[in-house]
């Protein structure tokens, strides 16, 4: 009966941990490996979120009958990651510098840079990647420059999957995602802000 019992549990075990393990998107046309820029201190991540293929089909299921534009947003993604990080004041010129090199990065791999704004030491820049007509993948990233009286806050977010730039403001307002109402401030395509 103990064999039976540690035999049921170690199913149980290894079947959760297939189905909770992470997917490998590396591979995806839309992937942005955020961390090959320099990793940061986990004491400063704020806010991470983590929505992979499973658990957007499940979304896209439950709101499919009450909000259908939300559910066909959803359920064309792969990946939705975001990460939050606060920024010290003498960080600012090193995040600037960061997400210089990402736009060099980004641009010469094909990213279209479609949102550029800078504001009082304020950054924030949306890409997407194009697939012949779709839109495979959307980055996001945005600095709140950090000043003396007050930290600031650095902002990277990726998209993974079909993506239909016209409605993705709704993952905005439903999942708390910063910067993606930026998204639809764009002018004629890919004129910079």
């Amino acid at each position: 009966m103990k064999t039976i019992f540690k035999a049921t549990l170690l199913f149980f075990f290894v079947t959760s941990l297939s189905l909770f393990a992470q997917k490998d998107y590396t591979s995806e046309p839309g992937y942005f490996d955020f961390e090959k820029f320099g990793k940061h201190q986990d004491k400063d991540l704020k806010t991470e979120v983590l929505l992979e293929d499973k658990l957007l089909k499940m979304a896209a299921k439950v709101t499919d009958g009450r909000e259908a534009d939300l559910s066909d947003i959803i359920n064309g993604l792969k990946l939705i990651s975001v990460r939050v990080y606060d920024v010290a004041a003498s960080d600012n010129a090193g995040y600037q510098a960061k997400i210089k090199d990402m736009d060099a990065s980004l641009k010469s791999n094909n990213w279209d840079r479609i949102v550029m704004t800078r504001d009082n030491g304020d950054y924030a820049n949306v890409y997407i990647k194009t697939k012949g007509e779709l839109v495979v993948g959307l980055v996001v990233v945005a600095l709140d420059g950090a000043d003396t009286n007050s930290e600031g806050e650095i902002v990277y977010v990726n998209i993974v999957g079909d993506i239909d730039l016209a409605k993705i403001g709704k993952l905005s307002s439903r999942f708390d995602i910063p910067n993606l109402d930026k998204v639809n401030q764009r002018d004629g395509g890919r004129n910079e802000k």
